[in-house]
């Protein structure tokens, strides 16, 4: 999947029990090979059992480089709203910062 995406990747675990993928260790940013593609889905797929959720998916994604700028973009299931999309700053100031939005999906 990653070689379709083309390279650099990342990787998450979405899982209802989880917030702060960043600092739990369930996202690996910027995976430029198959080797570091496999290590991150093995800890991944380690954190998913060690929470106990079957549920749990690991998502892959393209990084998209350009201009120097960190957005993040993705869906989360909420209990109020079904499905959303979030958009805001993303990297390492996505937690700090708390700047993101969320609305319905189209």
């Amino acid at each position: 999947m990653a070689h379709r995406l083309g390279y650099p990747v990342a990787l998450m675990l979405d899982s209802e029990i989880l917030s702060y993928h960043h600092e739990n260790g369930t996202l690996g940013l910027n995976l430029t090979d198959d080797n570091a593609v496999c290590e991150a889905y093995h800890s991944l797929q380690g954190k998913a059992s060690s929470l106990r959720d079957k549920a749990a998916k690991i998502i892959i994604q393209p990084v998209i480089e350009k201009g120097g700028i960190e957005l993040s973009v993705g869906t989360k299931r909420s209990l109020n709203f079904g499905s959303v999309i979030i958009f805001g700053i993303g990297g390492d100031l996505r937690e700090a910062e708390i700047d993101y939005s969320v609305g319905p999906r189209p």
